[in-house]
């Protein structure tokens, strides 16, 4: 569900599978908690 985008007009994930995060794409906060250094 994180990778779920609620916007259909811009790119989200590259062809090798990597999420192109826009505002108001994703969920921050889910990401943030996920990718936290």
């Amino acid at each position: 569900k994180v990778l779920t985008p609620c916007r259909k007009d811009v790119l989200v994930v590259t062809p090798w599978l990597a999420p192109i995060v826009w505002e108001g794409t994703f969920n921050i906060d889910i990401l943030n908690e996920q990718f936290r250094l």
